[in-house]
């Protein structure tokens, strides 16, 4: 029986037996380096959210920022509709031409305005109770509902008080759309008054400031910043009358 005869053994060129040499040098270098220690987890962020407290002091409180707010948005609406309609449907002309002083229906509409609103201002504090006794809210007592329903009532006056201004400017602007420009004007002054020290002072910024939207380690505003208020609703409802009065109507 014939022997096979033995197979060679393959030769290596030098160079590549050196690159491989090389290459598992750096192999058993790279399995042998310490492991780096775990990353720093970056600092978290203290929140600067205010959370309010889940009892009744804590529930009116947010109801009177409630109506503080929203009610510039929604009593504005009342007033401007109520205002702004009879441009919008061109009816002004005809109202006019009624045997009535134009200063009364003037006073009239912003009365009826004033009243929707003030019942739309007790309608929430009324749903905030029948809400705070359903989900059984701690700390009730008289002298907290009785804080707590004032601090309602008087952010809501001060925030009906406000929007006369905004019938103003649907009587200048002769329909609903100024009142945008009126809201937006409203809203950017209160920023740059805020960011120069003076918040406290400004008239549309007073009712969020007493309902605490500021945080309980703000001061309210002075006393003598409260007559700024009813200040601007004087000088709106007299400017609004008088425009009606001298401005001719034909639409």
């Amino acid at each position: 029986m014939a022997q096979t005869a033995p197979v060679p053994a393959a030769r290596v060129h030098p160079a590549r037996r050196h690159h491989r040499h090389r290459r598992r040098r750096a192999v058993h270098v790279h399995l042998h380096q310490p492991r780096p220690g775990p990353l720093p987890r970056p600092a978290r962020r203290q929140s600067t959210t205010r959370h309010t407290h889940t009892d009744w002091d804590g529930h009116l409180g947010l109801l009177a920022q409630i109506v503080a707010v929203g009610g510039t948005l929604i009593f504005g609406i009342t007033i401007v509709w109520i205002l702004g309609r009879e441009f919008a449907d061109y009816t002004a002309k005809d109202l006019l031409a009624l045997p009535t002083p134009r200063a009364a229906i003037i006073a009239a509409k912003y009365t009826v305005a004033a009243t929707w609103s003030v019942l739309l201002c007790a309608y929430i504090a009324a749903l905030g109770l029948a809400v705070g006794a359903a989900l059984a809210l701690p700390g009730r007592t008289p002298s907290v509902a009785v804080h707590g329903l004032t601090r309602i009532a008087v952010a809501g006056l001060l925030t009906i008080t406000l929007t006369t201004s905004f019938g103003l400017a649907a009587s200048l602007g002769r329909g609903y759309l100024p009142v945008i420009a009126a809201l937006l004007a409203a809203a950017f002054t209160s920023q740059i008054v805020t960011a120069i020290g003076y918040v406290a002072w400004y008239p549309y910024a007073i009712p969020a400031l007493h309902a605490g939207l500021a945080g309980p380690d703000q001061p309210s505003p002075h006393p003598i910043a409260y007559l700024t208020v009813p200040a601007v609703g004087i000088l709106a409802v007299t400017a609004t009358i008088r425009w009606w009065q001298h401005t001719d109507h034909t639409r």
